[in-house]
């Protein structure tokens, strides 16, 4: 009887864990499609995922994914107050859990909402400070996408305080120093070059990068799909694991009960 006990303890523990890891993969699954939907302006579609990640992620206590699921509403928000809500307690979980990563996202997105209030003249300010701490955290992570994403905040951030000029030395430089085997990191500098250049009234820059964008753009596309149905394939392959899980401790279970029956 021992033995069945510990045997089916130790399945359990398994099976649990196995679980545990599907949900976690559902959830990291929908943040791909919500990043997806966010760059497709679907809003309407991410919120609807992000409400099912949040609910998953809260279900199971997956505090970090919680976190990055936050992260997503906040910015997805139209009221600057609700944003920082989500931000702020996204930012709390991650500290929590000590997740450098998630807190920069959490420190970048409130910075986003501060730049995009341009009705109060100390959001610029703030969002300064904010882009600080998050560019700050970004060199801790050492992760080339919190970098790219630091960089197109402070070019904004630039041209909010009306020093254009700034912003587009600083966005050139990043763009010669990327690496170019990242087509996402690429395009996304290039979009922002191009319309700073449109912004700007320079032209005939914008029309020598558009070209180059467009082929960056689709390659990052198939990147991200990619990326996606590699995702889905984790999660089939997480579900066949538990099956077999579950059939092996039926099994075993169905084998020391034959033999208390025998003895």
């Amino acid at each position: 009887m021992k033995s069945l006990k510990l045997t089916l303890l130790f399945f359990c523990t398994v099976l649990i864990a196995s679980c545990t890891s599907l949900q976690k993969d559902k959830v990291i699954r929908l943040l791909d499609e919500i990043s997806a939907d966010i760059t497709s302006t679907d809003f309407d579609a991410a919120w609807n995922k992000a409400e099912k990640a949040e609910a998953i992620a809260k279900k199971h206590n997956l505090d970090k994914e919680l976190s990055a699921v936050l992260v997503s509403k906040a910015k997805l928000c139209d009221r600057i107050d609700e944003g920082l809500e989500y931000a702020n307690e996204a930012l709390r979980l991650a500290q929590d859990n000590d997740a450098p990563e998630l807190q920069c996202e959490a420190c970048y997105t409130i910075c986003s909402l501060y730049l995009d209030n341009t009705t109060d003249p100390a959001s610029n300010q703030l969002a300064g400070e904010w882009l600080e701490r998050g560019q700050a955290l970004a060199e801790t992570c050492d992760i080339p996408r919190l970098r790219l994403e630091g960089i197109n905040l402070r070019s904004l951030w630039y041209q909010r305080s009306n020093l254009y000029n700034a912003a587009e030395n600083y966005l050139e430089q990043a763009l010669r120093k990327a690496d170019k085997s990242d087509p996402q990191m690429i395009s996304t500098l290039q979009n922002s070059l191009l319309e700073l250049y449109i912004h700007s009234g320079q032209y005939k820059k914008a029309v020598d990068i558009y070209k180059d964008y467009i082929s960056a753009s689709q390659a990052a596309t198939q990147q991200m799909q990619e990326d996606m149905q590699a995702s889905r394939h984790r999660e089939s392959f997480l579900y066949k694991a538990i099956i077999a899980v579950l059939s092996l401790a039926v099994a075993t279970l169905a084998f020391y009960t034959v033999k208390i029956i025998k003895k």
